[in-house]
């Protein structure tokens, strides 16, 4: 599944966007050049994560309930209280315009698809892992 998120220069360095995604949010964030995306989820408790602060210069995200930080890159846990990853998700740009392979599919694991997502023209598409149960899963 791809989801086509905003055109690239509504995204400027150093800016987060919550995206809609089947039912749940995925925060888009933009730090040193590069696009990470992670489910809005802290694996400590379950709680809304993209609404915490986060600096671009290390490009991580803490937790606004409790603490926990979280590298938008790996969505590795940092500090307690959590300490399993957050899932994340790939994130193409296709700049030329050109039709492209649109998007390709990995292996089928532990009953997901994972999706690589490629953007139209210049606008940011975000690749996820949708589980047979329709829930947000992992991208490996």
């Amino acid at each position: 599944m791809e989801i086509e998120a905003l055109p690239l220069d509504e995204l400027p360095d150093g800016s987060m966007r919550l995206v809609p995604a089947n039912g749940h949010t995925i925060g888009l964030y933009r730090c040193g050049g590069e696009l990470h995306a992670i489910e809005d989820r802290c694996t400590h408790d379950d709680g809304p994560l993209c609404e915490g602060e986060w600096d671009a210069d290390v490009c991580q995200v803490v937790c606004p309930r409790h603490g926990a930080r979280f590298d938008l890159r790996t969505g590795n846990a940092l500090t307690l209280p959590a300490y399993l990853p957050v899932a994340t998700y790939p994130v193409r740009v296709r700049e030329d315009g050109s039709p492209g392979p649109g998007f390709s599919v990995g292996g089928d694991v532990d009953g997901s698809v994972y999706c690589m997502a490629v953007s139209l023209d210049g606008r940011v598409l975000v690749g996820g892992a949708f589980t047979r149960f329709g829930g947000l899963s992992r991208a490996r």
